[in-house]
C-alpha cells in the first residue's frame, strides 16, 4: 500500500513539473516614449506594462524598426523578476489564404454588362443609320431640279415655294442630326464606362491580390523573465537605429545698431526608421555613436639616409660618388626594398592618426539638446524644423567705407562669447531689421573669438571722394619725373545716432626699383607700407561730418608711360 501511494505521488509530480517549468508567451504593446537623434541615427526608447506569470515568461515587442542594430539593445525594467536573455527575431506571418475562385456577385456583374454592351452597339449602329439617311434626304433636296429651277413651269412664285420648303427642310433634318449626335456621344460614354468596369471587374485577380501575398516580415525582441510568483511589471528597452539623423542651422537677427544679436538655434530632424514617434521626448546630441572607440596605436616611424641609385650598363650601379659590386647591389636593392617597405607603414600611421585628429576635433564641439515639448515625427523621410534654443549675443557695429568701390557704407556686427553656446557647423539666416539680409557659414573649427557677420548697407551714411591734385612735372637736368596726386575724403552720418566708422582707401605700390612712391600727407590715417592701404577709425555723431585728405608722389622714368593696374 505504501509503495502504491509512492509511485502515485512521483506520477503526480512527474505530470506536475512540466505546467511549473512552462514558458509563457506574451506578446505586449510598447510605446516609443522617449528618442535621442544624433547626427546621423537614433536611440529609440521604448516602455511597456504587463502582467506577468508565476514561472518563466517570454515579452515579445513587436512594432519595432526594421533597421535597428540588434547589438545595441537594452532592457531594464521594475518589479519582482528576474531578466533572464534578450534575443532580437524576425518573425514571417503565415501567407494570405489562396483565393481560386472568383465571387459569385462579380460573375454576375460581368455577365450583366457583357448583355448591356450587345445592346448598345445594336442602339449606336441603329444612330448611324438614322443619321445616314437624313444626310441622304439632305443631299438629295440640295441637288433637286425643282430646288435649282431646272423645270419647264418655273415661275417667280414657286420658286419662292420651294426656298421656303428648302428651309425648313434643311432645319429639321439638322436638328435631328445634332440630336442623334448627342444621343450617340452619351451612348458612346456609356459604352466606355461599362468597358472600364468590364476590364476591373475581368482583373479581379490582379486588384484582390489573389494569390498568395508576400508576408511582411515582423521585428521582435524577446525579452525571457522569471518571476516566483505573478505580477504587474514594466519594462523599458532602448535600441539604436539607421534612417535617423538631424542637422542644425540658424537665425541671427538684430534690430538696430544698438541691440544684442539674437541667435536661434534650429533643427531639421527627418527619419524614415518605418516606426513613427509619436509624442516623444526628443533629444538632439551631435554625438557619433558609430564612431570607433577602440584607442589608436602609433607605429614605428623610422628614420634613415636617402641614397640615390642609378643604373650604368649590365655590370654594376654607381651610388653618388662609387661603384659599388654586384653583391653591394643586391644589398643595396634589399635595403631599398625594406625603406619602401618602413615608408608605406609610416605612411599609413600618419593617416590613420590624421583622420583620428580631426574625429577629436570634432569630439570638443559634443553637444545634447533636451527638447521640452513632445514631438509627432512620422516615418516618412520628410524634414521637421524645431527651435531648440535662443541665445543673445554681445555684439559692436561697425561701418565699413571704401568709397573708391562703392559710395555706401556696409554694417558689420562683430560678435564675441559665443564659444559657450556649442555651435555646431552649419548655415546662418541673416535679418536685419526686420529684412533678410543673406546667409553666412558658422564654422567654430576656424572661427576667431569675435564672428564678423555682414548685415547689409546702410544709406544713412553718406561719403564723397574727390580728386583735389593731380599733376606731373620734370625735374631739370633729370631723367625723372613726378606725379603728385590728393584726395579728399568726406563722410556724413545722416542717422539719429553716432557710429563707429572704418574708412579705407590706398595708395599705390610697385614692385619695380625704378619707381619710387612716398605718402607726402595721410591725413591722420594708418597706413600699411607694404599694400599700401590707409584706413581712419572714428567715432561720428549724429548729422555731423568730417573731411580727410591724403597726397602721394610717385617718381618715375619720364620716358616712359605709368600703368595703373
Amino acid at each position: 500500500m505504501i509503495y502504491k501511494k509512492i509511485i502515485f505521488t512521483a506520477l503526480i509530480a512527474f505530470l506536475i513539473i512540466p505546467f511549473v517549468n512552462a514558458e509563457t508567451e506574451l506578446k505586449v504593446k510598447s510605446n516609443v516614449d522617449e528618442v535621442t537623434v544624433f547626427l546621423s541615427g537614433a536611440q529609440v526608447h521604448r516602455k511597456s506594462k504587463f502582467q506577468l506569470k508565476k514561472g518563466t515568461n517570454k515579452i515579445v515587442f513587436e512594432g519595432i524598426s526594421p533597421k535597428l542594430n540588434k547589438n545595441s539593445i537594452q532592457v531594464k525594467g521594475k518589479g519582482n523578476y528576474i531578466i533572464l536573455d534578450v534575443t532580437h527575431k524576425v518573425f514571417y506571418p503565415e501567407p494570405a489564404p489562396v483565393v481560386t475562385t472568383v465571387p459569385e456577385k462579380i460573375l454576375n456583374e460581368i455577365a450583366q454588362i457583357e448583355d448591356s454592351l450587345k445592346y448598345v452597339k445594336y442602339d449606336l449602329e441603329d444612330f448611324q443609320m438614322k443619321r445616314k439617311a437624313f444626310q441622304m434626304e439632305l443631299d438629295m433636296l440640295l441637288t433637286s431640279g425643282v430646288i435649282k429651277g431646272q423645270t419647264k413651269s418655273d415661275s417667280i412664285e414657286l420658286l419662292k415655294m420651294a426656298m421656303d420648303y428648302l428651309r425648313i427642310k434643311v432645319q429639321e433634318i439638322n436638328a435631328s442630326m445634332i440630336k442623334l449626335k448627342r444621343s450617340e456621344f452619351e451612348l458612346t460614354e456609356e459604352e466606355r464606362k461599362m468597358k472600364a468596369r468590364l476590364a476591373e471587374l475581368k482583373s479581379y485577380n490582379a486588384k484582390a491580390g489573389l494569390g498568395v501575398k508576400a508576408p511582411t516580415p515582423i521585428q521582435q525582441i524577446i525579452v525571457t523573465v522569471s518571476s516566483e510568483i505573478a505580477v504587474t511589471a514594466s519594462m523599458q528597452i532602448n535600441y539604436m537605429v539607421s534612417g535617423a539623423s538631424w542637422s542644425p542651422s540658424y537665425d541671427l537677427r538684430a534690430s538696430n545698431t544698438t541691440s544684442l544679436v539674437m541667435l536661434t538655434y534650429k533643427a531639421n530632424i527627418k527619419q524614415n526608421t518605418g516606426e513613427d514617434w509619436e509624442d516623444v521626448k526628443l533629444t538632439l546630441s551631435s554625438v557619433n555613436p558609430n564612431r570607433s572607440t577602440v584607442k589608436p596605436e602609433l607605429p614605428n616611424w623610422y628614420i634613415n639616409y636617402y641614397q640615390e641609385l642609378s643604373k650604368n650598363g649590365p655590370g654594376g650601379l654607381y651610388g653618388k660618388d662609387k661603384l659599388v659590386s654586384d653583391d653591394s647591389r643586391k644589398k643595396a636593392g634589399i635595403r631599398r626594398d625594406a625603406e619602401f617597405e618602413m615608408l608605406e607603414e609610416s605612411a599609413a600611421g600618419e593617416a590613420q592618426h590624421v583622420s583620428n585628429f580631426f574625429e577629436m576635433n570634432e569630439s570638443l564641439t559634443n553637444v545634447e539638446f533636451k527638447v521640452g515639448l513632445p514631438y509627432s515625427i512620422p516615418s516618412n523621410g520628410v524634414n521637421h524644423l524645431i527651435a531648440v534654443q535662443q541665445s543673445e549675443i554681445p555684439s559692436g557695429y561697425t561701418h565699413y567705407l571704401v568709397p573708391k568701390m562703392d559710395q555706401e557704407a556696409f554694417l558689420v556686427a562683430k560678435m564675441t562669447d559665443w564659444e559657450q553656446l556649442n555651435l555646431l557647423p552649419a548655415v546662418a539666416n541673416i535679418f536685419f531689421d526686420g529684412t533678410y539680409v543673406g546667409q553666412t557659414r558658422i564654422d567654430p573649427a576656424v572661427m576667431n573669438d569675435t564672428i564678423s557677420l555682414a548685415l547689409g548697407r546702410d544709406r544713412g551714411i553718406m561719403v564723397k571722394r574727390k580728386k583735389l591734385k593731380d599733376e606731373e612735372k620734370s625735374k631739370p637736368l633729370s631723367s625723372d619725373k613726378l606725379k603728385t596726386v590728393t584726395w579728399e575724403l568726406e563722410v556724413r552720418n545722416n542717422k539719429a545716432g553716432s557710429v563707429n566708422l572704418v574708412l579705407q582707401d590706398h595708395i599705390p605700390v610697385t614692385q619695380n626699383e625704378e619707381i619710387k612712391i612716398s605718402l607726402d600727407e595721410k591725413g591722420g590715417a594708418e597706413h600699411a607700407e607694404k599694400t599700401g592701404k590707409l584706413e581712419w577709425r572714428m567715432k561720428l555723431d549724429s548729422r555731423d561730418q568730417k573731411k580727410f585728405n591724403y597726397t602721394y608722389t610717385v617718381k618715375y622714368d619720364k620716358d616712359k608711360t605709368l600703368a595703373f593696374n
